[in-house]
């Protein structure tokens, strides 16, 4: 296949997106990776030799990513604001709060079955409270899910997506001078909606269509200089005033979104398109998967090599659940990852992230 980074390389099937996908698949990525590397050190394999280096990475990654997830769902967020408000909340109780209890609920249990070889002690008692406080990474998709009904509440008060950016970003800036709720959800759909309001914006201008036909040497500075903003910074090793938090998440995902558009246009990077496609069932299942890999070179293997296990975590946490989510649509299973619709219809070709339909 012809490489060409002006006009494309490898197209996304119909309907899709393509550097969406690839921008998902770059997410994704590092949200295993981090876990990965958070799930070593918690069980101390990574040790205090390991500790600057663990520090640095682990704050570049955490600098974005989850950002980055925020504002791609938010970029679809326009075509959902003239929905009824009962269809509205059917279709995110489907796609986010169903897949947030299935996946707590078998995370739970596997962590409860372990034997106390879980990084994370629990028991099936912990389930009770899932309704009010998130199952360590589920917090993604409850903030997604308070995040989308505000917005779409917000819409539908008459606020177009610049007055909701505007709405979200002032309690954004008011929960940083001083906390407006203990409530944990609460607290992170208040710092994570200003990035899916953003999204939101920048669909009503076209953004996603005009940053495609961006040229590659234009896409190459953004990437190159956005990402080197983030290592300058974590370099440093100070903590970010928390006015910076979003300039340096918004320079990750800028820089993102320019990598993500250079690689739909070259051979050999389907893959990454291929992770972003199925970046819901990487988000609930690689937990699972990547802790599987670390008992089995821990207490099988009996090696603690932290390269070793950095790289088998991350990379079966990356391709486990892509499996078996491609062995439950043969079989007719996908109702482990969303809840089955009365009316078949195509599924959306652009889902933008974790959760979001």
């Amino acid at each position: 296949m012809t490489t060409n980074l002006e006009s494309g390389g490898p197209k996304a099937a119909p309907g899709r997106i393509a550097w969406i996908d690839f921008a998902k698949g770059i997410g994704i990525i590092l949200v295993v990776l981090g876990h990965a590397l958070r799930g070593l050190r918690s069980s101390r394999i990574l040790g205090g030799e390991h500790e600057a280096a663990f520090r640095f990475v682990d704050a570049w990654i955490y600098s974005f990513h989850m950002p980055l997830f925020f504002l791609i769902s938010g970029l679809f967020a326009n075509r959902e604001s003239g929905r009824d408000s009962g269809r509205f909340a059917r279709d995110k109780l489907a796609t986010i709060a169903y897949p947030y209890f299935v996946w707590s609920t078998l995370q739970t249990l596997a962590q409860a079955a372990s034997g106390g070889y879980a990084n994370h002690k629990t028991s099936p008692l912990d389930l009770v409270g899932m309704l009010v406080t998130p199952i360590m990474q589920f917090w993604f998709l409850y903030a997604l899910f308070l995040i989308a009904l505000g917005f779409h509440l917000l819409r539908r008060l008459g606020f177009g997506p610049a007055g909701s950016l505007a709405i979200l970003a002032a309690f954004w800036a008011a929960q940083t001078r001083t906390p407006l709720t203990s409530w944990i959800p609460l607290r992170d759909a208040i710092n994570y909606g200003v990035y899916y309001a953003l999204g939101a914006v920048l669909s009503q201008y076209k953004a996603p269509d005009r940053l495609e036909r961006t040229p590659a040497i234009i896409l190459t500075l953004i990437a190159g200089l956005g990402f080197g903003a983030i290592t300058a910074w974590t370099a440093t090793g100070r903590a970010l005033n928390p006015w910076l938090i979003p300039v340096l998440a918004t320079s990750g995902i800028l820089a993102s979104a320019a990598l993500a558009v250079l690689l739909s246009r070259l051979a050999g990077f389907d893959f990454v398109r291929v992770l972003g496609v199925h970046s819901l069932e990487i988000y609930v299942a690689h937990t699972i998967a990547s802790a599987g890999v670390r008992f089995g070179l821990q207490k099988l293997a009996r090696t603690n090599d932290p390269a070793l296990h950095l790289a088998l975590g991350t990379l079966v946490g990356l391709i486990a659940p892509v499996i078996l989510a491609v062995l439950c649509r043969r079989f007719g299973a996908e109702f482990l990852f969303r809840l089955p619709r009365r009316a078949s219809r195509p599924a959306s070709a652009d889902r933008p992230s974790p959760g979001q339909a």
